[in-house]
C-alpha cells in the first residue's frame, strides 16, 4: 500500500444467522495523531468518530459488523487504542407438536 492511501480493518462480523445485540466501545489513545472512525452496521449504520484521548460507545440490536475505516497510511500518522464488543444473542427453538 502506498503512503497516503487509507485502509479498512474489519473488527467483527456476524454469521448472518444469529440475531446479535450489544455494545461496542472504542478507546483512541492520547498517543494517536488522528481520530479513529468506526462503522457499526445493523438495522441502520452508525459511525463513531473517536478523537485521541477519548472513548465512544454504541449499543444496538441486530448488529451485523464493526469496521474501522479511513485508517491513514502515512509516516506522520499513528493510531493506538482498544476496543471491546459485548454481545448477547438468542436462539429461538421452534415449537414441535
Amino acid at each position: 500500500m502506498r503512503d497516503g492511501q487509507v485502509q479498512t480493518l474489519q473488527l467483527w462480523k456476524s454469521d448472518g444467522i444469529t440475531s446479535i445485540s450489544g455494545t461496542v466501545s472504542v478507546y483512541n489513545s492520547s498517543n494517536s495523531t488522528d481520530p479513529a472512525t468506526i462503522v457499526i452496521s445493523g438495522i441502520s449504520t452508525t459511525t463513531l468518530i473517536v478523537l485521541p484521548g477519548n472513548t465512544s460507545s454504541f449499543t444496538g440490536t441486530d448488529l451485523q459488523s464493526v469496521e474501522m475505516i479511513d485508517i491513514p497510511n502515512t509516516s506522520l500518522s499513528y493510531l493506538e487504542g482498544k476496543y471491546c464488543c459485548q454481545f448477547t444473542y438468542c436462539h429461538s427453538k421452534s415449537n414441535r407438536v
